[in-house]
């Protein structure tokens, strides 16, 4: 490796050459990662402000908060369905970038078992 050309993080030392590196600028993690990312932490937010509001309302009465508390868990359960949808499309993204980067090859169809 030629150590005097200008590396991928301004050093000549311990990066690779731009050459040896993908071409273009890809941001690590990508858009589409950093938005589903952004995502996740805004339902685990939410997530965490319901299961305090459930917490409350059951030290105080379970009994007189029925209502609020089962709304707070139907909610609970909806989070749980949209985290996992985009915790699918983070995968997703993650997949994408180590395609673009060469380190994964693309797989469109799944791998066949022929004997």
């Amino acid at each position: 490796m030629d150590h005097d050309e200008t590396c991928i993080y301004g050093k000549t030392d311990t990066a690779l050459p731009k050459a040896k590196t993908c071409p273009g600028k890809i941001e690590i993690p990508t858009k589409r990662e950093q938005k589903a990312l952004r995502k996740l932490k805004a339902i685990k937010d939410r997530v965490r402000e319901s299961k305090s509001t459930i917490k409350i309302l059951q030290k105080d009465d379970p009994e007189k908060h029925f209502a609020r508390i089962s709304d707070a868990e139907k909610e609970l359960a909806l989070m749980k369905i949209e985290w996992e949808a985009w915790e699918a499309e983070r995968t997703q993204a993650a997949k994408e970038r180590m395609f673009l980067l060469g380190h994964e090859e693309a797989r469109d169809d799944p791998p066949s078992q022929n004997d």
